[in-house]
């Protein structure tokens, strides 16, 4: 239950985590019970009072014990192009939603997921702009180079908007 609350210029959204409630500025949660102050970084509540560098110090701490689970869970996991770019798109641009994932063990899904994402994107596409180009096999027989330099002109663009839709998207 979100509920508007307006206090001079600011808005105030009232909002509920399990049983507790807390006050919602857009930057800081204020427990309504205690008055406590607190930001939601990495899936987790920090005090307000920490700086952002020592959050950033727990979210890398974070960071360090999932990749040492992580390396254990994956073992077993033949990862394709697209989940190694998606683990690598976590790690290294998206910190915040690798610890999330990280903490609720749900990588692993994650990458599995972007497989198939991948794959099912890959195929539709792929045949869809083979249809508006017009790329029939009669044009391969006829026009073969052409045919070759325009399909790869297709998997590269396809290829970009896998990378840009499926391995750089946040979570769902």
């Amino acid at each position: 239950m979100t509920i508007k609350i307006m206090r001079g210029v600011s808005k105030m959204e009232k909002v509920t985590f399990g049983e507790k409630e807390y006050y919602f500025d857009g930057e800081t949660y204020q427990n309504i019970e205690t008055g406590d102050k607190f930001v939601l970084k990495y899936g987790i509540f920090h005090p307000a009072y920490l700086s952002e560098e020592d959050i950033e110090a727990v979210g890398l701490q974070f960071k360090e014990t999932i990749d040492q689970n992580l390396q254990h869970d994956l073992e077993n996991l033949e990862m394709d192009m697209y989940q190694k770019m998606r683990l690598k798109y976590l790690q290294t641009q998206d910190l915040e939603q690798y610890i999330e994932t990280g903490l609720t063990g749900s990588i692993k899904v994650d990458l599995i997921n972007t497989s198939q994402m991948a794959e099912n994107f890959w195929d539709n596409q792929i045949e869809l702009m083979m249809k508006t180009e017009g790329l029939t096999d009669q044009y391969k027989n006829n026009n073969p180079l052409e045919w070759v330099q325009k399909m790869n002109q297709i998997r590269d663009a396809v290829r970009e908007m896998i990378n840009r839709d499926i391995v750089e998207r946040k979570a769902e």
